[in-house]
């Protein structure tokens, strides 16, 4: 009846939904956060038997008795004991390593005194670079390891990257080699050395200064710039004369030994040192918009005069791009499908009732792309397949509801069709949202899958309850509408003839199969 109403609905769900298919998250697979924490404690010069003993067992010990653990296991070796903690997978993430280490600082009171500080960490299987890209060029191991500072900084300011590893780098290291005869001449020891030089690097307040009522906080700022301040660093005083690291040793500044090795060969061609930049995105992050906006940065720093001037970059890995790929082929294994459900549509119930009922799908698409969106869930391989999977099914209630209205008009050819469409959703309504309801309950037993399979299939059945319900809401508020103004009266084709007599001539024949067993109670039983 406010068909004007609907027309100002139907172009906000246009515009709401090419919003949401536009930002909506983009992944190859959902993310599962499966709990897992690593209990880490370095016990230097101590055998593995020492390890299991005194470190393993005790914490092994203390954690049996922690809530929602699935899996403990653990690995000792000599100077280090690792403890994994795998949690139930319906655990919160938060609470349990929250937990863990709450348990942990109890447990330390227990380990050896000599043994380090315990370190307890999160294991994220889904923190995996999303883009790698390997730079080569004619450097030496110190310009490659500033190259590598520069370009990080750059690459972390794009928006959604979370952070930045390099492999191939040798970080930097200053070395102070001190001389044990200046140590003794000057009555030093090497500790007395190394607090001067932790002193001079450290930021601590030293109180207040007050001047005309006004209160001033002064604090001493002790970072070392760079490495050829530390020679003028005082470590200590003899005879009212202050003694220098200059005094006592020689300062070394280098690069730490090599961790990774990184080469790169393009076209068969001899490889060449490189480094190796792997990219990681926030957590909900796009990769194909973070892949694509990190790609541009490097391409901008490659031009003349610009950080990466005269450096290869060769892009190693994009999960942006092949996501891209298996978005493409499936949105056109779904085009396909669409296609070809209408075409069968067309086909059995003419071409105008066929078209409308055909603009359920997309319109139930919109909403879906929409539910996807607001819940906070992705696009990907699943999601995709969901709305595949629903195309047979959403169009059963856009049939009903446009045959419907086609036989209002056929049975009484005086009605008026938006009084056909009114009296057709009076008629139709409940069963459609029964139907709808059965339909629904079904795949709603998906969401009691737990665990790890739970949460990787949990995007199925949303998909597939968001669009039934779009669905149902497309049939009786939006197709009525359409309906009123596209189907036509139009008379009885010859092949409709020929339906109604086959129809009429097979109910005649099941009616004459049945009727000896209907009225026989001894063939009944």
């Amino acid at each position: 009846r406010n068909d004007r109403f609907a027309y100002l609905f139907l172009i906000a769900l246009l515009a709401i939904g090419s919003y949401s298919v536009a930002n909506i998250p983009k992944e190859s697979s959902p993310e599962v956060v499966i709990p897992v924490g690593v209990v880490s404690v370095a016990y230097p010069g101590a055998p593995a038997a020492d390890v299991e003993s005194l470190i393993t067992n005790e914490i092994e010990r203390g954690l049996n008795t922690l809530e929602n653990v699935k899996e403990i296991t653990s690995t000792s070796r000599e100077g280090f004991s690792s403890v994994v903690v795998e949690f139930d997978a319906d655990a919160n993430l938060d609470d349990s390593i929250q937990e863990l280490k709450d348990r942990v600082d109890v447990i330390e009171r227990e380990l050896p005194d000599d043994a380090e500080d315990a370190v307890v960490s999160e294991v994220d299987f889904v923190d995996q670079p999303v883009l790698t890209l390997s730079l080569s060029a004619d450097l030496t191991d110190f310009q490659f390891t500033q190259l590598a500072n520069d370009i990080e900084n750059q690459v972390e300011s794009v928006p959604g990257v979370s952070r930045v590893e390099f492999s191939g780098v040798r970080d930097r290291a200053v070395t102070i080699i001190v001389d044990q005869t200046a140590l003794a001449r000057y009555d030093l020891t090497l500790t007395e050395v190394i607090n001067g030089i932790r002193t001079a690097n450290i930021a601590f307040p030293i109180g207040q200064i007050i001047n005309d009522g006004i209160s001033y906080n002064v604090a001493f700022e002790g970072d070392i710039p760079d490495s050829t301040h530390i020679k003028d660093i005082g470590v200590a005083s003899r005879g009212g004369q202050p003694i220098y690291v200059r005094d006592i040793a020689i300062i070394e500044d280098g690069l730490q030994p090599a961790s990774s090795l990184s080469r790169l060969s393009v076209d068969g061609a001899p490889s060449e040192n490189s480094i190796t930049l792997n990219v990681y995105k926030q957590s909900g992050g796009d990769i194909t918009t973070i892949t694509a906006a990190v790609i541009e940065k490097v391409d901008s720093l490659k031009a003349a005069g610009q950080l990466l001037d005269g450096i290869d970059a060769v892009t190693v890995l994009d999960s942006g791009d092949q996501i891209k790929k298996d978005l493409v082929r499936l949105s056109a294994s779904g085009l396909q499908t669409v296609t070809l459900v209408i075409l069968l549509l067309v086909v059995a119930i003419g071409w105008r009732e066929g078209l409308l009922a055909g603009t359920a799908i997309p319109l139930s698409f919109l909403f879906g792309f929409i539910g996807l969106y607001l819940s906070g869930n992705t696009i990907n391989f699943l999601s995709l397949f969901s709305l595949i999977l629903g195309i047979g099914i959403l169009v059963d209630s856009a049939i009903v509801m446009v045959e419907g209205i086609n036989r209002k008009m056929k049975d009484n050819p005086t009605i008026d069709k938006k009084q056909a469409a009114i009296d057709a959703i009076h008629e139709f309504a409940a069963p459609l949202i029964s139907g709808t309801l059965t339909t629904v309950a079904m795949f709603v037993g998906l969401f009691i899958v737990s665990g790890v399979i739970g949460q990787f299939i949990a995007s199925i059945p949303f998909t597939l309850i968001f669009l039934l319900f779009a669905s149902l809401f497309v049939a009786l508020g939006i197709l009525p509408l359409f309906a009123a103004g596209f189907l036509h009266r139009r008379n009885t084709s010859k092949l409709e003839v020929r339906q109604v007599a086959f129809a009429h001539r097979l109910e005649t024949w099941y009616r004459g199969k049945l009727a000896p067993y209907v009225a026989n109670r001894a063939k009944q039983e």
